[in-house]
C-alpha cells in the first residue's frame, strides 16, 4: 500500500471509531435521586435508569424503573 492509502484508510478508521463512543451515563451514590420516588440513592449496585429525549433518568430500584414504564405505557409514551 501507498502511504497515501494507508494515511486515508487509518483516517477512516479514526472516524469510524472516534463516531461510535458516546459517554455511558453514571449514577453518583449519595447525590443522585431516583425520578420516580425522589429518594436518595445510595445503593448504585440495585441502581438503573435509562435516556430519554436526551436527558438521563435515574431510579434507585428495578421497581421504580418498572412503575415509570408502566406510566408511560398508559400515556402511550411508550410501545407495549
Amino acid at each position: 500500500m501507498r502511504p497515501k492509502q494507508i494515511l486515508l484508510l487509518s483516517f477512516m478508521l479514526l472516524l469510524l471509531v472516534s463516531g461510535c463512543t458516546e459517554k455511558q451515563p453514571e449514577i453518583t451514590s449519595g447525590v443522585d435521586a431516583c425520578s420516580v420516588c425522589n429518594m436518595i440513592i445510595d445503593q448504585t449496585n440495585q441502581a438503573c435508569g435509562f435516556v430519554e429525549q436526551g436527558e438521563f433518568k435515574p431510579f434507585d430500584s428495578p421497581g421504580c424503573l418498572l412503575r415509570q414504564l408502566d406510566e408511560m405505557k398508559k400515556e402511550n409514551q411508550v410501545e407495549n
